[in-house]
């Protein structure tokens, strides 16, 4: 019933969106395996644009309507390269523009998923050149997954292209796994400095045990054995997958359309932050007035959050210790 309810509302979201003239452009980029889990609600509803130079692993389902542009080319910051070294690992997740960074993987126990399998010369362009060639003037939610290169591809954006952004997800590490890699603490100095927020963050574990220790010792004799300590043995965190958001300021300060706070309200929405989203489709109605759709996405929103809240009132439980409880009485909320 929950699942039912849920495709509702997104299906009622939608339904408004297109009634206000509000289709998201997103770009996904690195987008081996299939396109990134929060966009596939709005693939009917949007412009989809895929990046992967290594092929190997694309899937690209139809889908009955939106629009959908996959480029096979390596994405770069300077305008004025035509073609890019590619390096293809033994995990093609793992490709990059940028050679592996074999001192900083060779602590971990997964650095063979990086091993350069092959290298090629493939066609290169920008950002801002190849949605211009696709006819597309803004770019709504992007997802970066270049393994290095994620802070200089945004640096090197049109400042009009990237006035439009409303929500940029990323997989900076913590440490250089590349040579030359862009790292978590740079990109998330731009982004904040730029006018974004971090809304959400997860992190990618590994294994931190050096490939000869653990042949000398724990050494499987096959690779599923192998697997299996890879997957079960304690990790550490080696880089983050952030989400940033525009923050209302920011929109306020470029004296944002309603679309635009619309956009930013769908980019919330669908990216699972409905409380932000409850303050971003409030504060469109505060500035552009109310009307039909705006009214639906509130009381959506709304809904969405109160079901939220039921739903996880567990995590109550999680809280109730003497020491909070004491904080609850003497402290002010």
């Amino acid at each position: 019933r929950e699942c039912a309810s849920k495709m509702r509302g997104s299906s009622q979201a939608l339904n408004a969106l297109d009634r206000a003239g509000v289709s998201l452009t997103l770009v996904d980029v690195g987008a081996s395996l299939e396109p990134f889990p929060p966009f596939r609600p709005l693939l009917g509803h949007a412009t989809y644009v895929g990046f992967d130079p290594d092929l190997r692993e694309m899937h690209t389902e139809a889908s009955e309507s939106g629009r959908r542009v996959i480029i096979d080319k390596a994405l770069v910051a300077e305008r004025d390269r035509a073609s890019a070294r590619f390096f293809l690992t033994r995990n093609p997740t793992c490709s990059s523009t940028l050679r592996p960074f074999d001192e900083g993987l060779a602590p971990y126990l997964h650095a063979y998923r990086f091993e350069v399998v092959d290298e090629t010369e493939v066609a290169a362009t920008t950002l801002s050149d190849a949605l211009a060639s696709a006819s597309l003037e803004r770019v709504d939610w992007i997802k970066l997954d270049t393994q290095g290169t994620d802070l200089r591809l945004l640096e090197g954006l049109d400042e009009s292209l990237f006035a439009t952004l409303m929500a940029v997800d990323a997989e900076p590490g913590f440490d250089q796994y590349y040579e030359g890699e862009d790292v978590f603490g740079d990109l998330h100095r731009e982004m904040t400095g730029r006018g974004f927020w971090l809304s959400d963050i997860e992190l990618t574990r590994a294994v931190r045990l050096r490939r000869e220790t653990f042949d000398d010792n724990l050494g499987a004799r096959s690779k599923l054995a192998r697997r299996t300590y890879e997957f079960t043995l304690k990790s550490s965190p080696i880089a983050a997958g952030p989400r940033y958001l525009r923050t209302l300021a920011s929109l306020d300060k470029a004296g944002a359309s309603r679309s635009d706070y619309l956009r930013l309200w769908a980019c919330a929405y669908f990216s699972g932050n409905h409380p932000y989203a409850l303050d971003a489709i409030v504060e469109c109605r505060a500035r552009h007035g109310a009307d039909a759709d705006t009214d639906t996405l509130v009381d959506l929103t709304v809904r969405r959050n109160r079901s939220d809240a039921r739903r996880r009132i567990w995590r109550l439980a999680e809280k109730v210790n003497i020491r909070n409880l004491k904080r609850f009485v003497s402290k002010p909320y």
